[in-house]
């Protein structure tokens, strides 16, 4: 097979609808949107808005985050996503020690985009963690596009998932693993790829990409 393009993932909304509008304030009115600061997020890398990030993606609706650093402990997603306005100069910085920055706990494809994770607190875990639904079920379609992961122990850990996209991003100091592929209930077709990614550490334990379980093109 030859999967080289996020073309291939059922996107919720046209990456293009939000990439090219860099500023709005009512982003709710947009394609299915919501803006992070509706809900009375800060982002002046100080002010814990998990609270508010955390309502916003209870919308169900992709995120969006204008340029500055969010503070957060640790969130859940359903539905929707995220996205910023580039890796640059949007940043997610998570407190937590332990555990799961950002946790994919749903059965419907999600999609994250242009943003930067801050993972510098933590000693175990990871930034996201891509679950699947009540009881595991496997989930189809994840995209992660224009992103950086710095110091997270495991950047990305797939533990049911299949059909996913990774491209264009960078792993930067990640501890344990830039992307874990488990699978834990199915065996990954063979559909998921790894396009145009970039994986610097200076830990010699560190694996760019474990696989577990399954196979992804890269």
């Amino acid at each position: 097979r030859n999967v080289t393009g996020v073309q291939t993932c059922a996107l919720p909304i046209s990456p293009t609808k939000f990439m090219s509008s860099k500023s709005f304030e009512n982003a709710s009115k947009l394609n299915g949107l919501v803006s992070v600061l509706e809900f009375g997020a800060v982002g002046d890398g100080v002010t814990d808005d998990t609270t508010a990030i955390q309502a916003a993606l209870d919308t169900g609706k992709v995120v969006h985050f204008p340029a500055g650093t969010f503070v957060f402990s640790q969130v859940t997603i359903q539905n929707g996503g995220i996205c910023g306005e580039s890796f640059y100069t949007t940043f997610l910085k998570t407190t937590l020690s332990s555990g799961n920055a950002i946790l994919l706990n749903g059965t419907n494809p999600c999609f994250f985009s242009d943003f930067s994770m801050l993972g510098n607190s933590m000693s175990s875990g990871n930034g996201i963690y891509v679950n699947g639904g009540s009881g595991l079920t496997n989930v189809a379609h994840h995209c992660f596009q224009n992103m950086e992961f710095f110091e997270f122990p495991t950047a990305i850990n797939f533990n049911v998932a299949s059909q996913w996209g990774v491209t264009n991003c960078q792993f930067i100091i990640c501890k344990t693993n830039g992307i874990s592929v488990a699978n834990a209930i199915d065996e990954d077709s063979g559909d998921s790829y790894i396009s145009g990614c970039q994986f610097v550490s200076t830990y010699n334990t560190c694996n760019h990409v474990l696989y577990k379980i399954g196979r992804a093109h890269v």
